[in-house]
């Protein structure tokens, strides 16, 4: 294949190979060395595609259906008997079933459909990958122009599944070539190794679970380590838990949820799932919780587009002591909207630097005032909040 091997002395006895290869095709080459009767050692070598955003994908990470901007906001472990009660709620998105029985499939993205939900389809049954490729290229097959797709998933969690991890690289290259166009996801759970699987996946989803035991910019680390892996076309959709242990119940409060969604939007998020609505003795919507997803999807839909379509605002700027308050400002439909949120457990005030005279108002168009200079918001405990900004 034209390769070529140097060998130098090195440091301390050790001798140093140096191995120049040829331009790869993608997928996964094998690279063993061996020294006379001495065993060798083996490692594999991934050359990620060229060119490889879908379709239905934006140049700025934006989901595509039907052409339009679509911000999922969805929920793990839905059975369809439970679809009319998440549309009611305000969510758009499942994570539905896999492909080893295609009429099971074709039933649950009927029922998606029915309910105005979109499918994220897992294809990990079993938890396997490569064992799994025949049906998932048979579910692509017979589905993939359904309606209710709206991405392929590999596998979650690779990062913690070393029997499989070297099985994604050849398996992302084969669900391409079948679907060109939905993108293909992973869920990734260890931060340091995100760089790397961002060139197997479309989508990368991040799992950030906080409660109890760590802070809520726990959610912003992760998003701010997974943005700086991702090419500018690549969707990050955050993973928030609504939990899923019944005792000690792993649940946020309704404002640290809140605030967890700010801290996706503001850092990178074009999508949000929550974990769990089943698990074992767990029921979501018997939990305190449930009672305030209405209200905060409803709120997450109004500010999706800005977060999608909108532009950065460069003019604006809010302070708070130690830079404690999270923020973002996105220029859209001819005003401002800035977004902040306080991830402490004590109240806070920010202080605005609209960068020029404007008028100043909440998403509902209350407290409407003209402002010449700064203004304050007052963000209590785990608060979030939305301005507003009219220029003159």
């Amino acid at each position: 294949m034209g390769a070529e091997l140097e060998i130098a002395p090195g440091e301390d006895g050790l001798w140093v190979a140096t191995l120049t290869l040829p331009e790869l095709a993608a997928g996964t080459y094998r690279v063993e060395a061996s020294l006379g009767p001495i065993p060798g050692q083996m490692a594999h070598l991934f050359v990620p595609l060229q060119d490889r955003k879908p379709t239905y994908l934006t140049d700025t990470g934006t989901i595509l259906v039907d052409g339009e901007p679509f911000f999922p906001i969805g929920l793990y472990h839905v059975s369809a008997s439970h679809y009319p009660m998440l549309a009611d709620a305000g969510f758009n998105c499942v994570q539905g079933v896999g492909p080893q029985d295609l009429e099971q499939l074709g039933a649950t993205l009927d029922a998606c459909a029915e309910n105005g939900l979109m499918m994220d389809a897992p294809l990990y049954a079993g938890g396997l990958v490569a064992a799994n490729l025949a049906d998932s290229l048979a579910g692509i097959e017979a589905y993939r122009d359904h309606p209710a797709v709206m991405c392929w998933k590999i596998i979650d969690e690779p990062d913690i599944r070393p029997e499989i991890t070297d099985e994604v690289p050849d398996v992302y290259i084969a669900l391409k070539e079948a679907d060109p166009d939905h993108p293909i996801e992973l869920t990734l759970c260890q931060p340091p190794g995100f760089e790397y699987w961002a060139d197997f996946c479309d989508i990368m989803q991040v799992d950030p679970y906080p409660i109890p035991r760590q802070p809520l910019t726990m959610v912003s680390d992760w998003l701010d380590t997974a943005m700086a892996g991702l090419e500018p076309w690549q969707n990050l959709t955050a993973v928030l838990q609504s939990g899923w242990i019944p005792n000690p119940m792993n649940q946020p409060t309704p404002e640290q949820a809140r605030s967890m969604v700010y801290l996706s939007l503001i850092h990178g998020a074009k999508g949000i799932f929550w974990y769990s609505f089943r698990d074992p003795g767990w029921e979501l919507e018997n939990t305190p919780l449930w009672a305030a997803f209405p209200a905060m999807n409803a709120e997450l839909k109004e500010l999706s587009m800005p977060v999608m379509v909108g532009e950065a605002d460069g003019r604006v700027s809010v302070t708070s002591e130690g830079d404690v308050v999270h923020w973002r400002a996105w220029e859209y439909d001819g005003r401002t909207w800035l977004l902040m949120t306080n991830p402490l457990e004590e109240p806070i005030t920010a202080t605005v630097d609209p960068g020029g005279i404007c008028s100043v108002c909440d998403m509902h168009g209350e407290g409407l005032e003209e402002i010449d200079g700064t203004f304050e918001v007052a963000l209590p405990a785990f608060g979030s909040e939305t301005r507003l900004l009219t220029r003159r």
